[in-house]
């Protein structure tokens, strides 16, 4: 199967078309270019006719100017009236213009107070987008904003030839939050304008719909299907909890009788002491000529001395190793009555849910849209009131 797209200047989105798994799928994108036709029907020849000015880049003063009549509908001839009394001011380049304090706009006196202002929001609103050289500009680069707000923009489409075009949102919450910010970086706020203005596109943010009749049943069966689950999932470890107690009080007996055999070994070590220093003062003092088996004495209490310490080790290690067991087997019972009350938490909320009408309950939540006016201008308008 083979789709021939044509990429008109329009950039329309292709239409969707659907494949099977033996389906192969071949693009040839083609690119038509525009011909321009005259009255005697031949292509490739500039008509004598007018035409629209082309959308070039601003690098000129008077394109700035002409471009905000283009914008603001104004005549193209008053770019060159203003151009004239800008250059009254000394302003010759968009340079100057830039380089124009907040409070020096105010003393140009050539130019009447509305086209100050067009001039300013112009040059706040296309400095930081670097207008006045389009060229080689990547705009999601330079712009996040426009990356999300793109973004956001396929998903809709695929949800609406989809047909489910209710389950997203109609805006990007990065994407306004973003343009926000990056507006903010060179637009002077009168207020809280900027601030009401994301307020109000949040409110176009919320996924204000509604399941169906058919989503809120398969959510019902989901939640009667974990319930379930949970259920048998908590008599399992309940039986489990059950045995494992005799291998809990095993080991808290084994730990009691380590801990009392320790300490029994370590009131030895007193009377262990003395009999060895007896042995050894028997056998080293030099008044006591009569004793010819001082070597044996202090064979006797050295061997005394020896096994007293490895007893002691012993009694250690097995005081060691019996805390560590019993700390396992409290882990795994602890564990497993944690596990046990989070289901039981998680069973009590799928019953309160179970017993919900989530229609109802859905039309409770709904979130109605913001309305209402958005008025710009400059300050002491009247805006407010």
């Amino acid at each position: 199967m083979w789709f021939l797209i044509l990429l008109y200047s329009d950039n329309e989105f292709p239409p969707v078309w659907k494949t099977t798994f033996q389906t192969n799928v071949t693009t040839n994108i083609i690119h038509l270019p525009k011909q321009n036709t005259t009255e005697n029907g031949k292509s490739g020849e500039k008509s004598n006719e007018s035409k629209d000015p082309p959308n070039e880049p601003a690098t000129t003063l008077l394109d700035v100017l002409k471009a905000i009549c283009r914008e603001n509908k104004y005549d193209e001839n008053d770019a060159y009236k203003w151009l004239g009394n800008l250059k009254d001011e000394n302003i010759n380049t968009i340079a100057h213009l830039r380089t124009i304090a907040n409070d020096s706009w105010e003393k140009l006196s050539r130019l009447t107070h509305v086209v100050k202002q067009l001039i300013r929001d112009y040059l706040q609103l296309n400095t930081d987008s670097n207008i006045f050289n389009q060229g080689s500009i990547d705009p999601y680069k330079e712009s996040k904003a426009t990356l999300f707000a793109d973004i956001h923009r396929v998903r809709r489409y695929f949800y609406y030839v989809t047909k489910h075009l209710n389950l997203t949102s109609y805006l990007d919450r990065r994407a306004v939050d973003l343009a926000i910010d990056e507006v903010r970086k060179t637009y002077d706020d009168d207020g809280n304008v900027l601030i009401n203005i994301q307020n109000y596109l949040r409110t176009f943010c919320l996924q204000n719909n509604m399941d169906n009749a058919t989503t809120l049943q398969k959510k019902r069966l989901d939640w009667t299907n974990e319930l379930a689950q949970l259920n048998a999932d908590t008599q399992k470890i309940q039986i489990e909890v059950n045995k494992h107690q005799s291998s809990l009080e095993n080991a808290k007996k084994d730990f009691k009788y380590s801990q009392t055999h320790y300490q029994i070994t370590l009131d030895e070590e007193k009377d262990v002491n003395e009999k060895v220093n007896a042995k050894l003062n028997k056998a080293y003092n030099p008044g006591n000529n009569l004793n010819s088996n001082w070597i044996k004495d202090i064979e006797d209490g050295n061997n005394m001395k020896y096994l007293y310490a490895e007893k002691k080790k012993n009694a250690e290690k097995t005081l060691e190793k019996s805390r560590l067991e019993l700390k396992k087997q409290s882990d795994m019972d602890l564990n497993s009555k944690t596990k046990i009350q989070n289901n039981k938490c998680q069973i009590e909320s799928l019953q309160n849910f179970l017993k919900l009408d989530l229609e109802a309950e859905h039309k409770k939540l709904i979130v109605k849209y913001g309305r209402g006016i958005l008025l710009y201008g400059p300050p002491g308008t009247g805006k407010e009131t």
